[in-house]
């Protein structure tokens, strides 16, 4: 082979295993960059959501001296506490619900939907809040 065909091929394969090095690493970090801002600006909505919920909660315990035994008794039709149930933006179904013994919480299972994990896979909570207008002996 020549040696100035051989070396233009080979400032070409260098070049083009530059752009694909660089490509690959803009193509990478973008798409962490994308999963941050998904992750974050999720996580705003779910805590603003939390804090809807838990006015509304605290709002039914007020006016039934118990707490809700799930989501669907504090819409419209049973009292308007909500309009809608929010939905988890991760999984688009509502938050799970626990009430138990006085103590109510809301929570998601984050992006993977499942418990436990790191980051955006992690699970988030609305904090633990007493029911204390109910008694536990009349649930």
């Amino acid at each position: 082979m020549d040696p100035r065909r051989f070396r233009k091929a080979l400032i070409v394969y260098a070049v083009l295993g530059v752009v694909a090095v660089t490509g690959w690493q803009v193509w990478r970090y973008g798409d962490d960059q994308s999963l941050r801002r998904t992750a974050e600006r999720n996580a705003e909505i779910i805590e603003r959501d939390f804090r809807h919920l838990r006015a509304a909660v605290s709002r039914f315990v007020q006016d039934r001296t118990r707490a809700p035994h799930s989501w669907d008794e504090l819409c419209p039709m049973e009292g308007g506490y909500l309009d809608r149930v929010p939905e988890d933006p991760w999984r688009g179904r509502p938050y799970r619900f626990f009430e138990s013994e006085g103590w109510f919480e809301a929570y998601s299972y984050g992006r993977d939907g499942s418990p436990g994990g790191d980051g955006a896979e992690s699970d988030l909570f609305s904090g633990r809040d007493r029911t204390e207008r109910v008694p536990p002996d009349q649930r």
